[in-house]
C-alpha cells in the first residue's frame, strides 16, 4: 500500500510545486498528507458499504505518513504524523464535509498547477 501511495504523493507534490520548481514547506506536506489520507479513507468507506473501522483509518494514515517519511525524512516528523492523524480523524467525523473539503483542495492544487505551468 505504501509504495502505491508514494507514487501518488510524488505526483501530487509535483503539481503543488509546479514540477518541483517552487518551494514546499512542512505545512504543505502536512496538508497534502491529510487530504490524501482522508481521500483514501473515504474511498475505502464507500467500498466497505459505508463502514470503516477506526483501526483501518489509523492503518491508512500510517501508510500515507510512512510514504511521506520515506520521501521527506528530515521534515516529516513524529509531530507531523500526529497532526495528520488528528486532522484525518476530525474529517472522518463529518464525511460529507470532508469530501467537499478534499475536492476543493485538489481543485485549488490543479488550478495553481495549470496557472503556473
Amino acid at each position: 500500500m505504501k509504495e502505491h501511495f508514494k507514487q501518488d504523493i510524488i505526483k501530487n507534490i509535483e503539481k503543488k510545486t509546479v514540477d518541483f520548481k517552487r518551494n514546499i514547506y512542512i505545512w504543505d506536506l502536512i496538508d497534502e498528507a491529510v487530504y490524501y489520507a482522508a481521500d483514501i479513507c473515504l474511498e475505502y468507506y464507500v467500498k466497505a458499504n459505508n463502514s470503516l473501522p477506526q483501526y483501518w483509518i489509523n492503518h491508512i494514515v500510517d501508510e500515507v505518513c510512512d510514504g511521506f517519511t520515506d520521501l521527506f525524512s528530515e521534515q516529516f516528523t513524529k509531530e507531523s504524523i500526529q497532526t495528520v492523524h488528528e486532522r484525518v480523524n476530525s474529517m472522518m467525523g463529518n464525511k460529507s464535509a470532508a469530501r467537499l473539503s478534499i475536492n476543493e483542495y485538489y481543485e485549488k492544487v490543479n488550478q495553481y498547477y495549470a496557472e503556473h505551468f
